[in-house]
Formats: C-alpha cells, structure tokens, sequence
C-alpha cells in the first residue's frame, strides 16, 4: 500500500506509524470467543491466527496481547511476511505442510471464499462467522453502512457495530432486526 503512495520515504513513515496508532486504539476483540479461547487454552489445544494482512505480526501480536489473549507470535502467520496468501492458497499450503503435518484442523473466519472454501483444498475443516461489518450491511440497520464517507465516520460505526454485533449469532437471534440506534 504504502509503496504505491507517491509520498517521500518520511511521510509514508509517519502515514504507517498513525495507521499502527489507530489500529492499536480502536481494536476490539469479540468477547463473545473468550469462552472458546479458554478452553482451548484449558486442554492445552495449538490455535493460530492466520491473517492476509500488510501490517506484521508483531502489530497483530500487540493487538492480541491487548484483548488478553498473549498469544506466542510463532503462531501468528500473516501473509505479507510469508509472502503468500490465503486467497492465492499459500498460505493455506503452508500453515498444512508446517504446522498441521497430518493432524486435523478447523479454521473460523469471516470470508467465506478465503476462510471457508481455500482451506478445505486442503483438508483444512472451516466454519464461517460473519464480519460485523457483513452483519451490519445483512440487519435492519443497514443504512449506516452506507453513511460511512470518512475515517471519522468509519471509527464511529466500527465502534457502534463492534458493541452491538459483538456476538457472531445476533443476527440470527433477532432475525436480523436491530432494535433502537445502532450508535446507543
């Protein structure tokens, strides 16, 4: 991204350290997969966070260790630095050739082309849960998705979105239908 920017070295620098700012600050987690992550930590179960994402893992690591979850940084692979991607299916080959090495799997993810149907290439199980993004854009309110014009407004309904559609199964729980302002 910030190679195509036709801004000097320093001013992408400075660009690239505001977006880790930001995305540090106004990261949520979805409390509603601390009972999951709990008993996977309690059965003393490997889990990875597999992300297409230019930021490193050492950003993603930081993020992590904010929601609570500490996680070691050898199982995050984000495909900027293994330079392959979930959506060419490197990534997928390779989180199988190093890590899994015959044993099963089962990836969660939030796009259903790149988290749902690449991994089951290979043998990967998956499962798909809504972005609250998809969940906003599938419910009653989804006019505010198209209100969103500026950074401004994008940190506004990110933070009303990630309150109100913090569990992957409101929608189906209230049949899509959001009761009240989404920005409450």
């Amino acid at each position: 991204i910030y190679a195509n920017l036709t801004y000097d070295y320093e001013a992408k620098e400075v660009f690239k350290a505001k977006e880790i700012e930001l995305e540090l600050k106004y990261a949520v987690f979805n409390t509603e997969y601390n009972d999951l992550f709990s008993e996977l930590n309690r059965r003393n179960i490997n889990y990875f966070f597999i992300s297409d994402m230019y930021l490193p893992a050492q950003i993603l690591k930081e993020i992590l260790d904010d929601c609570g979850l500490n996680i070691n940084i050898e199982r995050i692979l984000v495909s900027s630095e293994i330079k392959t991607s979930k959506k060419d299916l490197g990534l997928w080959k390779y989180y199988q050739e190093h890590y899994i090495k015959g044993r099963s799997a089962i990836h969660i993810g939030d796009n259903y082309q790149t988290d749902v149907i690449n991994p089951r290439k290979f043998g990967i199980h998956s499962y798909y849960v809504m972005s609250t993004v998809e969940m906003l854009r599938c419910s009653s309110a989804f006019e505010a998705y198209d209100s969103i014009c500026t950074l401004e407004d994008s940190i506004k309904v990110g933070s009303a979105i990630s309150e109100k559609f913090n569990d992957p199964f409101s929608l189906g729980i209230t049949q899509g239908i959001v009761n009240g302002n989404i920005f409450e």
